[in-house]
């Protein structure tokens, strides 16, 4: 049969391998098949049957040591563009370490002590001078302002002469997760590959403030956390957490979907008009520094409750016993399989509903008891 460029290129390289096995680990290569969806994938029982099959008939061949079909849905897809094409790295002196024994799903993780100034210019600061708020992105809260009673305390520790060089015992210190460590015992540094840091937040954006005020007798205490897991992550992000100043339903932002139907916002807005454009801040203040009027930000608990009236049948509590929705309904809040479409579409309904109310049109003020409905 006829191959195109990319099939005869793909020959020729498996070619050179075969032909240099000896210098190839196992002495066979690995084949790794990607079956790709633009949807979300359901593993059906026909399509896992297929695969099965294709392993089993290329593992017959004998040419390779091992082979794994791997099913991309939506949001692989997505994942795997991002790493791609908003690839983030730094390197890190650490002053002091502790490493931790592996664990399922966590190949390795140190307790470090870093300068903090040296932290806040290697990690938070992009090229421009700005923080990089992108790697707060796995963080249940943006940042919540200078004038939050708990920055307020962070800021006056590093005021005071006295307590400035006791950072590292009076702060709680920082969560950072990777899916690529690499760290070097001999010169102290750790070199680390699309990070997240998903506990200490408000300490990261204080100190990126008060930049001026750090100097090299002042530290913090980063806690570095290697794993690909997804599952693993979100119990770890949970965990560092699970703070009573915390929501509980704030959690629901860490689910994949989530993030999806917040992407799905995005591309919308990129395609409506102004009067139509609507924003899900997925995060606790995510957008505080913006200026989109309130009226057009849903925040996490206000979708889910235009979310549960239109799609899960379900207005009544929508519109007087909010909390009901988290408690019967936790298993049906941005499910893997929901499609984003539908928690756009019932935000949008509910601010054009809202609109017409506030601007008494067509008499839609008296009407505003059923507005949920």
């Amino acid at each position: 049969l006829p191959n195109g460029d990319l099939n005869q290129n793909t020959i020729e390289i498996i070619n050179i391998i075969l032909n240099n096995l000896r210098k190839v680990k196992n002495k066979r290569p690995s084949a790794s098949i990607f079956y790709c969806t633009s949807g979300v994938y359901k593993s059906e029982k026909e399509v896992e049957a297929t695969f099965k099959i294709l392993e089993r008939e290329i593992k017959g061949t004998d040419l390779f040591f091992d082979v794994k079909v791997i099913p991309y849905g939506r949001s692989e897809l997505l994942e795997v563009w991002t790493s791609i094409t908003k690839k983030n790295e730094a390197r890190l002196k650490i002053l002091e370490f502790f490493g931790m024994p592996k664990m399922p799903g966590i190949p390795q993780s140190y307790i470090t002590l870093v300068n903090a100034k040296e932290f806040v210019e290697k990690l938070l600061i992009d090229s421009n001078g700005n923080i990089k708020n992108e790697v707060f992105e796995e963080n249940i809260r943006a940042f919540l302002g200078e004038a939050n009673p708990v920055n307020l305390k962070i800021k006056e520790t590093l005021t005071s002469s006295k307590k400035k060089h006791l950072f590292s015992v009076l702060n709680n210190g920082i969560t950072l997760v990777t899916p690529e460590l690499t760290f070097t015992p001999n010169s102290k540094e750790i070199d680390i590959v699309n990070y997240q840091i998903i506990n200490g937040c408000q300490t990261s954006n204080t100190l990126y403030n008060n930049l001026s005020l750090l100097d090299e007798n002042t530290n913090v205490v980063l806690k570095f956390i290697e794993s690909s897991d997804y599952d693993r992550l979100s119990d770890i992000i949970s965990a560092t957490n699970n703070q009573s100043s915390i929501d509980s339903q704030s959690f629901y932002s860490l689910k994949n979907k989530a993030k999806l139907v917040q992407k799905y916002f995005d591309i919308q807005n990129g395609k409506n008009t102004s009067e139509n454009q609507i924003y899900f801040e997925r995060r606790e203040n995510e957008y505080k520094s913006l200026s989109y009027p309130q009226s057009r930000i849903f925040d996490l608990k206000l979708l889910c409750r235009a979310y549960a009236a239109m799609f899960l049948n379900i207005p009544h509590n929508s519109g007087r016993y909010v909390s009901m929705i988290f408690q019967s309904q936790e298993k049906k809040l941005f499910n893997s399989k929901d499609q984003e479409i539908c928690y756009f579409t019932s935000a949008l309904t509910l601010y054009r509903i809202n609109a017409l109310i506030n601007s008494k049109k067509i008499n839609a003020h008296k009407f505003i008891t059923f507005r949920w409905h």
